[in-house]
This record gives structure tokens, sequence and C-alpha cells, in this order.
């Protein structure tokens, strides 16, 4: 069996709070699972790449602290040992970089569900992780979240039937099964053809 190896990421925002809390429930979940914990922290180098120098409005000291803190947070909610990670490198190939290294099962990372600018500035980080990731990718937010999405419809009671009636040979009503027109369309009705429409028929 392979051994399972968690990352969680983690970037000192409050969304911190929330990847620790999911990465410790599945560490319950999975008792024999190795966590680890990742920060990575983007510096600009003084100089160029060549001089290695990083400017003092950087603390790596505190970066390391807040690494450590995570780690020892998740430790205590998980009940076992957590390995923390600090990474100076861009926020996404940092997280995707280091679960290469450690050759992790997971990645836990939250979204900020910023919209507009910000999102393409922030939260476009947890996109090009779970695109890059060598591994699945666990997108944590609060409980509370509620996405601003069409709400779905229920099945149509002809169609349901009708497959009942027919013991599955036929899926769809009478309305449903016209090829003309708009038949068989599931969808936003404020949208028209628009996200969720379907136009296949059986």
């Amino acid at each position: 069996m392979t051994h399972v190896r968690i990352l969680a990421a983690v970037d000192g925002s409050p969304i911190t709070d929330v990847v620790l809390a999911h990465t410790a429930e599945l560490a319950r979940r999975i008792p024999d699972a190795e966590l680890h914990v990742v920060h990575a922290v983007e510096v600009a180098l003084v100089g160029g790449v060549e001089s290695g120098v990083v400017p003092l409005t950087v603390s790596l000291v505190d970066e390391k602290k807040f690494v450590q803190r995570a780690a020892t947070e998740l430790s205590q909610k998980a009940g076992r040992a957590v390995l923390p990670h600090l990474r100076v490198d861009t926020a996404w190939h940092g997280v995707v970089q280091c679960a290469t290294d450690i050759e992790a099962t997971l990645i836990v990372v939250g979204t900020h569900d910023r919209r507009g600018l910000s999102r393409l500035l922030v939260g476009s980080v947890t996109d090009v992780i779970v695109r890059s990731a060598p591994c699945a990718v666990l997108v944590a937010r609060e409980r509370a979240h509620r996405a601003d999405v069409p709400s779905i419809e229920p099945a149509c009671p002809d169609c349901l039937a009708k497959r009942a009636e027919t013991a599955g040979k036929t899926h769809w009503c009478d309305r449903h099964q016209e090829r003309h027109g708009r038949a068989h369309v599931y969808g936003d009705s404020r949208e028209g053809y628009g996200a969720g429409a379907e136009f296949f028929q059986s």
C-alpha cells in the first residue's frame, strides 16, 4: 500500500486556519498519514539572483517561526508529528515543488474566493497549484461559504415516470424527446442556452 503524505499549504492569512482544520480532519480519517506543512515566501533579491542577498524588509526568521507554529498547531489537532517546510519561492511553485520533493499524495490549499483584479493576483495561485500539482489537490474553504451558482432544477417527473414505465429503455418524456426547438434543455432560465444546458437526447 502506498504511504499517504498530506501537505498543508499555509500563507499566514485567515484561510490558514481553515487549511489546518481540513488537514487535521483528514488526518483523523487516515491514521497512518504523514503530515507536512509548507509556507512559500517570495523575496526580491538585491543585486539580482546571482548576488543571493535577501533584503531586510523580509524576515525569514519570522517566516520560519510562522510555519513552525502552523506545524505545531496541526500536530496538536492531529495528534502526531508534523514536518514544516519553508520555501523561498513564488507561492505556487514553492508549494508544488515541495509536494514533488516529498512525493505528496495530497495537497490541501485554501482559496480566498476573491473576485475581479484581486482574484487575478491572489486567487489564481490556487488555480495554478491545482493545474500544476503532481498529486491530488483539496481546495479548502470556510464552511459558511456559499457559491454564487444557479440552483439545480429537479428531475422532470414525466421523464422519471417514463423511465420507470419502460424499465429504463426510454429516458425522456414526449416533451423532452422532441428533436426540434428547445428540447431537453436543463439550465438557468435566465441564461437561455447558457451554462448547464444539455442538447443530447437518447
